[in-house]
């Protein structure tokens, strides 16, 4: 399998940002990984590779986002995100039960 370029790896609780980052570099995931604690700080991200500046960066390929996360949620931050990208945010949630109270369902 080819390697992604960069992964955005998003949790407002930087030891599971490290877990996640040693965890995909172990299983030969990506080359880069990025990090940031919220979905305000993960727009900020993003918006980085939109720029004419940075125009010869390769964006983020996939992110992984903590479903509940202090600051902006994954349920606030991913509809903010371009199309694009909300078709490469994957939902992240150590507890499932929570997942099913936050979509309505019990």
């Amino acid at each position: 399998m080819q390697k992604l370029s960069r992964v955005l790896l998003v949790d407002d609780h930087p030891t599971i940002n490290h877990l996640n980052e040693r965890l995909l570099t172990s299983l030969g995931i990506a080359n880069q990984y990025l990090a940031a604690t919220d979905g305000t700080e993960a727009l900020a991200v993003l918006a980085q590779f939109s720029t004419q500046a940075n125009a010869n960066l390769t964006c983020p390929i996939l992110l992984l986002l903590d479903v509940k996360m202090a600051g902006m949620t994954f349920l606030v931050a991913c509809p903010r995100l371009p199309l694009a990208w909300q078709r490469a945010a994957v939902l992240c949630c150590p507890r499932p039960p929570q997942v099913s109270k936050i979509w309505g369902r019990v």
